[in-house]
């Protein structure tokens, strides 16, 4: 089963005033609620007082400060001076650490100043900064960007004329020309670029040779017929015609059509003997070689035109492929000419010097085809473009780059120097701070507290009256309009010295100047006062509650101290209660609910808190709320309440009655169906836009109960903005309906 914390005080008796022999045990967070007149006062004053209570050990009594709020202390801290209308004095001052206050105020003023003119500084320099940048923007980008044009491919942005500056700012400048950025280009990213074969090249080797063409072949026969052929220098065009023409001159003569006798015939082939004939046999496969060699080198020559890079010089190549081929016919005409006349004597072309200069226009091409096909086959091409283009815009803005580095590098150096100088005043003035919120908290009436509570006072939207300095350790308070505020209502006194309360539980008093423990005491806190007044103290005591729940959970948030152990709320309010205690409900660890009574002059103090589930295995006990009235009562004030404030306040508490004690949904339940799983119910469609400004509204409506919240302005969200009743009722009806109640609403609304 569950059991109370208990620390610190663990038990107080009460023996005075209409308390006989009563007592009671609190925990962490202690709720008090009775009427006035039962005793709340006495309870917080014995408290206070240090009597009757018993401590957990004696370090505690010793180690820890009590602290109570009543009008007592708003009596002894603040008084209106009949000499200064409106000036009052905020007592328990020490004097010296006003004085440091003041040295560390006025040194983090001035170091505020300096730094303020260092802003400026660095404002200026910034835009110089800015100015010198855009300009070089403009200018590279009247350079480069008809190239971006051209090849918008490249990795260099074009959407600003920043972007263009930042990717080639920092390269390397190389200067490439636009026919090899093209051709990068296209092997980057054309579709139809491929790799071409290398050119072959001719033999230097294996040519046709033929000694015979340089020695006259004549007849070596001594025959009288012979001679005769000789001296006449007839005897390669009798050969002639007799090999081509004999066969088939029907037994002519094919010179003189006379007939061939058998004697004429012997006579003629006499003329041309054994080493005559395999002359001319060498000269005629002389010839044949040369037929076959013509045809491999015509082969490569075509070969190589069929399969040519297109980046060939093709006219230059025709040009050389002409002179190979022309010498090896030229060649071969001598050859059929030695044939024709074998006494004649030839002289063949050299073929070497000419296939030699074939085979260094070969080199070049492939060359140039080699480095195609190397960017082919590289696995990144888009890099080496992307590489070599950036390289080329670099060169082409290289003068106004250098012109801008001289310049950027003269305001980065001012600008560095000025930051130097602006850390230096920001430093001071986080030193005079740290300083300042130390010396805050060694005294309870410094000025850190008075700007704490304006502060406040701004962000509640609290619009009454702040404060103002009046002299040393003398405030005063102003109106809107700047006028001393000449009386103070009680409401109005009571808020300011409640603000002033709740900064000084943050403050030290002792001796060492340390944040000691505490044990917080707050008796009726929201007397006379309206109801913005009550909503931001209600906040604040919230904080502290939460700050007392922080030292009491075993990992601490870290957010918030945990300074204060135990608190104790005690009023008569009971729409102040209820903007406070159910909250912490379910807390039953470390949050206690007591209700005071009086009968026959006789006060009582009585723990609200029962067993659930009697004898049961999940037997155990709960805190429960005060009856402060009647369920059908908050019903009727619902159905006649005309202020939004009060409104919302009877909202909540029927919220908190019906579906968390009576349906015993837990607030996190509450919150989860409503505000979660049914947002959409309270969307309001706006032409086609949902409108959520009811979801808000319900929000607010459940944030007291769902959550606790550590935010002001949403706790305080519903009273800013909207005076429409009709609202609040309608999303209050919408939650009834939203968690399947809707009957019970037109029940309570006598709708049934």
């Amino acid at each position: 089963m569950r059991v109370k914390n208990r620390v610190k005080i663990t038990n107080i008796s009460l023996n005075e005033a209409t308390f006989h022999s009563a007592s009671f045990s609190p925990s962490n967070i202690n709720f008090f609620f009775g009427k006035n007149g039962t005793g709340k006062s006495t309870i917080g004053k014995v408290i206070a007082e240090k009597r009757g209570l018993t401590w957990k050990t004696p370090t505690d009594e010793s180690d820890t400060i009590i602290q109570l709020y009543n009008e007592e202390y708003i009596r002894k801290n603040i008084q209106t001076l009949e000499d200064m209308p409106g000036v009052f004095n905020i007592s328990e001052v020490d004097i010296e650490v006003e004085k440091s206050i003041r040295e560390y105020t006025d040194r983090h003023t001035a170091a505020a100043s300096s730094k303020k003119a260092s802003d400026e500084a660095l404002k200026k320099i910034r835009a110089d900064i800015a100015a010198a940048d855009k300009l070089v923007w403009d200018k590279c980008w009247e350079v480069i960007s008809a190239l971006l044009e051209k090849f918008k491919k490249s990795s260099v942005r074009r959407n600003s004329k920043q972007n263009s500056f930042a990717d080639i700012y920092g390269v390397t400048p190389v200067e490439h020309s636009e026919e090899e950025l093209a051709k990068l280009y296209g092997i980057a990213f054309g579709s139809a670029v491929k790799s071409y074969p290398l050119l072959k090249k001719l033999p230097l080797d294996g040519f046709p040779t033929c000694d015979m063409l340089g020695t006259p072949i004549i007849s070596k026969d001594e025959t009288q017929f012979s001679r005769f052929l000789e001296e006449i220098g007839a005897s390669d065009w009798v050969r002639d015609g007799h090999l081509k023409y004999e066969p088939i001159a029907g037994g002519l003569c094919p010179f003189c059509q006379q007939p061939l006798t058998e004697d004429i015939v012997t006579k003629i082939a006499d003329c041309f003997n054994r080493t005559y004939e395999d002359a001319i046999h060498a000269i005629e496969r002389c010839h044949g070689e040369y037929e076959a060699y013509f045809k491999k080198i015509q082969a490569i020559v075509q070969g190589n035109y069929d399969n040519m890079y297109p980046e060939i010089d093709q006219k230059a190549y025709g040009e050389v492929q002409i002179k190979v081929q022309n010498l090896i016919l030229g060649n071969m005409s001598k050859i059929s000419l030695k044939l024709k006349h074998p006494s004649q004597t030839y002289i063949l072309e050299d073929i070497r010097t000419i296939f030699e200069e074939f085979n260094a226009f070969i080199d070049e091409a492939n060359a140039l085809i080699q480095k195609n096909n190397d960017l082919v086959q590289c696995r990144d091409g888009k890099t080496l473009f992307n590489n070599a283009f950036k390289e080329h815009l670099a060169f082409l803005c290289k003068g106004i780059i250098e012109l801008y580095r001289a310049q950027a590098k003269r305001l980065s150096d001012a600008e560095r120097d000025e930051l130097a100088k602006n850390e230096s005043f920001k430093k001071e003035m986080t030193e005079c701070k740290r300083k300042l919120s130390e010396l805050a908290k060694h005294s309870t009436s410094t000025k850190p507290v008075i700007d704490n509570i304006n502060a406040l006072l701004e962000d509640s939207n609290f619009q009454g009256f702040s404060i103002v300095e009046g002299g040393e350790n003398r405030y005063k308070l102003v109106r809107p309009n700047g006028e001393p505020a000449y009386s103070l209502s009680e409401g109005e006194k009571n808020f300011i010295c409640f603000l002033y309360f709740y900064f000084s539980i943050f403050g030290s008093f002792n001796e060492t100047k340390e944040l000691q423990d505490r044990v917080i005491v707050i008796d009726d806190p929201v007397s006379s006062m309206d109801s913005d007044a009550v909503f931001i103290i209600s906040y604040l005591i919230r904080h502290l509650i939460e700050v007392t729940k922080n030292a009491f959970t075993y990992s601490p948030a870290a957010n918030l101290d945990t300074h204060i152990k135990q608190i104790y709320i005690l009023t008569h309010n009971s729409f102040f209660y209820n903007e406070i205690a159910p909250l912490y409900l379910f807390d039953y660890e470390c949050a206690s609910y007591f209700e005071i009574t009086k009968e026959h002059n006789i006060s009582a103090i009585t723990p609200c808190e029962k067993l659930e589930n009697a004898g049961a295995v999940d037997e155990h006990c709960i805190n429960y709320i005060p009856k402060l009235g009647s369920y059908a009562a908050l019903w009727e004030e619902y159905r006649e309440a005309t202020s939004p404030n009060v409104l919302m306040s009877v909202i909540r508490r029927i919220l908190e009655a019906y579906f968390l004690q009576n349906l015993g949904i837990t607030p996190g339940q509450l919150y989860k169906i409503i505000l979660d799983e049914n947002k959409d119910s309270f969307a309001i469609d706006n032409g086609g836009k949902k409108d959520y400004s009811d979801h808000i509204l319900a929000r607010s409506m459940l944030c007291y109960i769902a959550t606790t919240s550590n935010s002001m302005n949403s706790s305080l969200y519903f009273t800013a903005h909207t005076d429409d009743l009709n609202k609040y009722r309608s999303v209050f009806q919408k939650i009834f309906e939203v968690m399947q109640q809707g009957s019970h609403y037109k029940m309570m609304m006598g709708q049934l």
